[in-house]
């Protein structure tokens, strides 16, 4: 099994710093949060913090360490029946492994309070490294990934729901980690072994997105953050 990447420290840090700058406090919500680094994060900077999980032992390891924790294997519902609402929901790099994720985007969309942020981070399926690599492209990993909402599908979920755009990227921290994986993947996969071939092929695929980075919404991994306007 590929290493699961997306609550590595590194990575932790960049979105509890992206929740912070957004919402400094309050009630925060995780979709998927695995081990729960960046919930247990948030817990220490002082947000109260739930999260919906199905894998057992996540569970019982976010029960450990006092995080309020909603057991389902269906977000959709769990959604629906959860009577909070939330200043910040965040789904990180779990959207993709979820069944029917619009609908858990709409859900989520629906429990956030006014002023309230939504976070959707998720591999890019307009991304430059899918449109050239197709079913080679490290960051479809299946069977873990179900599916691959686009960036604007997020978007226009949320619009529906009454939230305003604040952001949509894929050349933040987050998507550029993304960006250089896929590559330095790639390179592997081409190099037959040869350290030296893997370091080339690698910086000759790093220029060439640099290059085209420019358009912002070519990276392997988005970022999108909507928000609810206050009255």
């Amino acid at each position: 099994m590929k290493p699961n990447w997306r609550l590595r420290p590194g990575k932790t840090r960049i979105a509890l710093d992206l929740i912070k700058k957004l919402v400094p406090k309050g009630d925060y919500l995780e979709i998927g949060p695995w081990i729960g680094r960046v919930a247990y994060s948030a817990k220490k900077a002082g947000y109260n913090v739930s999260v919906i999980e199905m894998n057992d032992d996540c569970v019982s390891l976010l029960k450990r360490v006092g995080i309020h924790t909603i057991q389902s294997a269906d977000p959709v519902q769990a959604l629906a029946d959860d009577p909070m609402t939330y200043d910040v929901i965040g789904l990180w790099h779990s959207i993709e492994h979820l069944p029917r994720p619009w609908e858990v985007i709409d859900q989520a969309a629906k429990r956030l309070n006014e002023g309230g942020i939504l976070l959707v981070a998720g591999p890019n399926p307009e991304s430059e490294q899918m449109k050239k690599l197709g079913k080679d492209w490290y960051h479809l990993d299946a069977p873990r990934h179900l599916y691959f909402l686009p960036a604007s599908v997020v978007e226009e979920i949320g619009r529906k729901n009454g939230l305003e755009l604040l952001d949509a990227t894929t050349t933040d921290k987050l998507g550029k980690i993304l960006t250089d994986h896929g590559w330095h993947h790639e390179a592997i996969r081409r190099s037959r072994g040869s350290v030296l071939v893997r370091r080339v092929i690698t910086r000759f695929f790093k220029w060439r997105e640099k290059a085209r980075l420019s358009d912002q919404m070519h990276g392997a991994g988005y970022t999108v953050a909507m928000g609810r306007p206050q009255p």
